[in-house]
């Protein structure tokens, strides 16, 4: 028996509510508003469905003086029980729906006039409104609608649809009820008139036969008022194309009446309509006494039909929609830098590593009684391995040649036992960016190899990217705390499957490992770097970095997890020294003279034999290396350079005599080779190594020489960047070429810096060589004699970005260049030109004039290259002023206003909308990272201009030069709603902005902004593309509810100050 469960609204006009609304079929029924019934395990003997995911609303609407129960209820006389078959049979047939039978009083006599709210039109704007209010309380994605209309019920069906069609805009709710409609079951609902009567007539006829007593004069009006109906088939078809039709008539007729509604009027044509016929009149074709009665059967499979077709498309949609969001996913997740160290680490010298592979351990010195690598990749009860090694030692070489080698394949398949396994590796260089050096960087690089190569994870590791049926979802979230729950939700959503995963961390040790360098004293710094056997400080005097125990332990925590092995490299640090020190090991150190022996041989061979002992020097090298790959290379360069100026075995013997066994130290090799530059180069050489290091990207040969040339001597020389042509027939003159360039850097930098293959840029040779160079104690001591006060870094990166952006441009107008090429290069050279400035001009020097006059050049420079190439839409008398404010350049933005104000050129307004830009829109600094030009009105490609969010020194600049912030006030506390309340502290990007916007919220209230002042804000999601509620509030509620929404401990403080400063 089913069960009327609800009974939940009612129509204007309808009876109250009454305690028989919950009771059995037999009790008292409302006729009016809808009534829903639900499959249940009462009324369906399925026990285990006692919660029912309901998929899709079926929705009955009956005709003229029908009743939402008995319309649809079979009457066979000498029955106990009459079946009402859309609640009694319909659960049983299309589960997990909601069945809404709606009842209306329809008054006939207004029957299809507009202006009456008991007409058809009328009862169309109640049907929509009881149906949204219902579904209103739904979440997610809106349930599809199917709707099944009797009689003149079907016409109020149609012009309901039709107004929700028309409300999308205005009212979200009621047309999410048109988009969520994938049919019709017409049911004797007359569509149209025929040759013999109008469609006004048809209707006439259904309300005789409906009525009782019919009147003439009534069934005369509606027969003329057939161009209303026509009117409203019209507006139908126009909006159904993408509905599924079916349209059913009667076969039989009525007693005198005949048929009510013919097949040339219930039918009418149309691609996605489909017809069908019940055997029985207009009254009975809708009662079923059983579910094996064929009527019933048509209906149904009409309605299965049309239900399977639609999760047919949306499987399809689904599927497309799942495809844009992994890939948006993939593109959030990769960077620029992702390989850079990888494709920079050589491959080993041939013959050599193979020993990783052997079953046994035979060195006395290793750590006995743990597996060996080959069986650790095999064993599946160990799940991590530790490669260790002194600085240099070759531990990079060796996993970047593990990871890609058939043997390290074949064990782990052998440890899958033929499963799948998914292997990623990552590669930690404090040389390169933030991201790749950060944990962040770190499991972006792993999560994107995993997802690109097995793409149905991406919905196990981003959830809540894939919950709702659209392709612009919710910002990628790419912090640390997100990336980290996404790792682990894969690994054990792979380990439920009976996959593995294997991941390599190459440079543990180098993750963020010199955030804690002034805590070090000199001598510390060198046993943090290279330690040594029997040293009794060893692991005591050295502060232990949060930082990498934090790493060690997520990497542990991970490893612990079925189904995944890691395996890691790092120096030999204290901290890692403890977090590892229960894990099977192998030190590299212990296993290369062979190696060593091999690579040395292989560097010294062009040596002649006859007059050099060169198996002697390779002996030597070997003894004094102690398995450090990265001293046998200095050495053998020193010997090299030696025997070309024409050292004999004597001196060469010298050299090798000579060389440091440790690389660090006041007398270690790194010093030793300092200590062979030119006193005439130290000059330069310091400069060298300044620009290196503050280098956005890595510099090439070009760049570095532009650099260098703008500062001559001791003075800055920065005309001839300003002069050049952006369009001559001649590139800048190059005064020496790139053999005599390499020369120059190794001749500046002892050494420590490269210039080689395969990408040509100028970098420390090691991450080690970097971290010697600066430290404090070391710089003093090499660079004492030097006096350089004027050479700025930032200024001489910033005139090189510009000349290498007029270079590229002449090239390509000489040389005839790819026009896509050249846009990408100039974008990256403006972004690390802004980079520059930004730091240049935070930084206090007496070179103002020409920091203005440099990027004032970098402005007129971009528009010259906007207006020849077609690129940079930048051509807008003010617009890179924009780009300044947004990129924090206070003092030129501060420079630039008074110019424009001693030049009557309207500050004041400019001001104003320079405020309002930097202090709206920051989810893009949140949700993604960084904001790129497209975020700002201007060009498409990704590349940022900024890092972080606007500086409060850009907002106080403008408040000074009088803007308004009355004007910047909504949309500034609408930032910091979104700010507060839709992310999560625990991100440092958000964190970071949360102070940023503090600061200029003080700003705002020092230059009289209201704080009492109510603002319309759109709380919930709608800046993700959800739904917005708009809530009115003023400063000290909104400052209230970010406290109460648990903010950062440090953030407290900051707002309890602000709301102080709001009068009561």
């Amino acid at each position: 028996m089913g069960k009327l469960r609800d009974r939940l609204f009612r129509s204007k006009g309808a009876a109250k509510a009454t305690a028989g609304n919950d009771k059995e079929p037999g009790g008292p029924v409302e006729a009016y508003g809808p009534h829903i019934w639900l499959r249940t395990a009462e009324n369906n003997a399925a026990p285990e469905a006692k919660s029912i995911s309901i998929d899709i609303d079926i929705v009955f609407v009956h005709g003229l003086r029908g009743d939402p129960v008995k319309t649809w209820t079979s009457d066979q006389s000498g029955s106990a029980t009459n079946r009402c078959w859309p609640r009694d049979f319909l659960p049983k047939d299309i589960p997990n729906a909601r069945v809404i039978s709606w009842g209306y009083d329809a008054d006939v006599a207004h029957l299809i006039s507009a202006a009456s709210s008991k007409s058809i039109y009328g009862h169309a704007k109640t049907l929509l409104e009881d149906l949204a209010r219902q579904r209103r309380r739904n979440t997610g994605t809106p349930r599809p609608i199917l709707w099944v209309g009797h009689s003149l019920g079907g016409l109020v069906i149609k012009e309901a649809i039709f107004r929700a069609s028309t409300n999308a805009n205005r009212h979200a709710d009621l047309g999410e009820i048109f988009t969520a409609t994938i049919g019709v079951v017409f049911m004797g609902t007359p569509h149209r008139g025929s040759d013999k009567e109008s469609l006004g007539q048809v209707v006439a006829k259904v309300a005789k036969a409906t009525l009782r007593h019919p009147n003439d004069q009534l069934l005369a009006s509606l027969a003329t008022d057939s161009h209303i109906l026509e009117k409203q088939r019209n507006e139908f078809v126009g909006v159904s194309e993408n509905l599924q039709i079916v349209c059913i008539y009667e076969e039989l007729a009525m007693p005198v009446l005949g048929l009510i509604v013919p097949q040339a009027s219930a039918v009418y044509e149309g691609t996605n309509v489909r017809d069908d016929s019940v055997n029985a009149d207009h009254s009975g074709m809708v009662k079923f006494a059983g579910r094996d009665t064929i009527g019933y059967k048509r209906v149904v499979g009409h309605m299965q039909r049309i239900i399977d077709n639609h999760q047919r498309v949306v499987i399809q949609q689904r599927q497309k929609i799942n495809e844009a969001i992994s890939a948006n996913i993939i593109k959030a997740l990769s960077f620029q830098t992702m390989d850079n160290r990888s494709n920079r680490i050589e491959n080993p010298h041939e013959a050599t590593l193979s020993w990783v592979y052997q079953q046994a351990d035979n060195n006395p010195n290793s750590h006995t009684g743990r597996p060996s690598f080959i069986s650790w990749l095999r064993d599946p009860g160990e799940s991590m391995f530790w490669i260790s090694g002194k600085a240099g030692s070759g531990k990079s070489t060796l996993m970047k040649w593990v990871t890609s080698h058939q043997r390290t394949a074949d064990a782990l398949r052998y440890w899958s036992k033929g499963s799948r396994v998914l292997v990623c590796r990552f590669f930690l260089t404090e040389r390169g960016d933030s991201l790749q050096k950060s944990r962040e960087g770190m499991l972006r690089t792993i999560l994107l190899q995993i997802l690109s190569s097995c793409e149905e994870l991406a919905p196990i590791a981003f959830p809540g990217l894939f919950s709702v049926m659209r392709e612009i979802a919710d910002p990628i979230p790419v912090d640390w705390q997100s990336l980290r729950d996404s790792l682990k939700r894969v690994a054990n959503f792979v380990t439920a499957k009976e996959w593995k995963i294997c991941m390599f961390i190459d440079g543990v040790d180098e993750y963020r490992n010199m955030q804690k360098s002034g805590h070090y004293t000199e001598e510390e710094l060198d046993m943090l770097y290279e330690g040594g056997e029997g040293d009794s400080s060893w692991g005591i005097n050295v502060s232990i970095s949060n930082d990498h125990r934090e790493i060690a332990a997520f990497l542990s925590e991970l490893a612990n997890l079925p189904g995944v092995k890691i395996c890691v490299s790092s120096r030999e640090l204290p901290v890692i020294e403890q977090a590892f020190a229960r894990i099977p090991r192998l030190r590299v150190q212990e296993h290369t003279k062979l190696d060593i022996a091999r690579f040395t041989a292989d560097r010294l061979r062009l040596l002649d034999s006859s007059s050099v002992d060169v198996d002697y020097m390779v002996q030597e090298v070997v003894r004094k290396s102690c398995g450090v790959f990265l001293w046998v290379r200095l050495v053998t360069d020193l010997i090299l350079d030696g025997y070309a100026n024409g050292d004999d075995m004597t001196r060469l013997k010298k050299t090798i005599d000579s060389a440091p066994e440790r690389l660090f130290g006041k007398t270690g090799l790194y010093m030793k080779m300092m200590r062979l530059v030119r006193k005439d180069y130290l000059l330069e050489s310091s400069r060298m190594f300044q620009l290196v290091r503050a280098a956005h990207n890595p510099l090439s040969f070009t760049t570095m020489t532009f650099a260098l040339r703008s500062y001559k001597d001791q003075q800055p020389n920065f005309g001839w960047v300003i002069d050049a042509p952006t369009d001559s027939d001649t590139s800048p003159e190059m005064s020496i070429d790139r053999e005599a360039f390499r020369k120059q850097v190794k001749s500046r930098s002892g050494g420590l810096l490269e210039y080689e293959s395969p990408d040509y840029k100028v970098d420390f040779m090691h991450q080690t060589a970097k971290e010697f160079v600066f430290r404090e104690l070391v710089w003093n001591r090499i660079y004492r004699q030097v006096k350089d006060p004027v050479f700025s870094v930032n200024l001489s990166l910033l005139s090189a970005c510009i000349m290498e952006i007029k270079r590229k441009s002449m090239d390509h107008h000489n040389q005839g260049w790819n026009l896509r090429d050249l846009e990408d290069d100039n974008f990256r050279l403006f972004a690390d030109a802004m980079h520059y400035a930004e730091i240049a001009d935070g930084e206090r020097h007496d070179q103002v004039t020409d920091y203005i006059q440099l990027v004032d050049e970098l402005d007129r420079t971009m528009r010259r290259i906007s207006h020849d190439h077609r690129m940079f839409p930048h051509t807008e008398p003010h617009k890179f002023l924009t780009y300044a404010a947004l990129g924090g350049l206070a003092l030129y933005v501060d420079t630039k206003l008074q110019q424009l104000d001693n030049g009557g050129g309207g500050c004041k307004t400019e001001s104003c909308l320079l405020l309002a830009g930097i202090t709206a829109d920051w989810e893009y600094f949140t949700a993604r990272g960084s904001p790129s030009l497209s975020s700002m009105g201007s060009i498409s490609f990704g590349a940022p201009i900024v890092s972080q969010p606007p500086r409060p020194e850009v907002a106080k600049a403008l408040l000074q030069h009088l803007a308004d912030p009355k004007d910047a006030w909504p949309s500034f506390l609408q930032t910091g709603y979104n700010l507060f309340m839709d992310f999560d502290w625990r991100n440092s990007a958000v964190h970071q902005n949360r102070i940023c916007w503090m600061e200029i919220l003080g700003l705002f209230l020092d230059y009289g902004a209201d704080p009492l002042q109510p603002i319309p804000l759109r709380s919930g999601s709608g800046f993700r593309g959800g739904p917005d509620d708009v809530i009115q509030v003023d400063l000290r509620d909104l400052l209230r509810r970010f406290l109460a929404n648990a903010p950062n401990p440090g953030e407290e403080d900051s707002l309890r100050s602000l709301l102080s400063r709001i009068p009561v």
